[in-house]
């Protein structure tokens, strides 16, 4: 194979393995969506002790399911940790395009 290819069947790869985990999520929130348990957990919630957080889909359509707020707080870390990692994959990837 090629170069080129590998690294077409390299994104495909990620893009499928993605998908995938977004559908699981997605059925978990769907199974757990009347419970007042934290997702993420699996603690007993109050009604004055969750919070909805996007679990998988889109911005528009995300599916929503309860978390405590601890599991909230890291939840978003996390979010803003692979958001920074993906901008400097971007960032890699331009310097290592152009700095030959």
């Amino acid at each position: 194979m090629e170069a080129k290819h590998i690294t077409f069947a390299l994104l495909v790869l990620v893009a499928v393995a993605v998908y995938v985990w977004d559908r699981l999520i997605d059925r978990k929130a769907r199974a757990v969506r009347t419970s007042w348990n934290c997702i993420r957990c699996g603690v007993q919630l109050g009604p004055m002790e969750s919070t909805e957080i996007r679990v998988a889909g889109g911005p528009h359509m995300a599916t929503t399911a309860r978390a405590c707020t601890r599991c909230a707080k890291r939840d978003a870390r996390v979010w803003w940790a692979g958001l920074a990692g993906i901008v400097l994959a971007i960032i890699a990837t331009a310097y290592l395009l152009w700095s030959r």
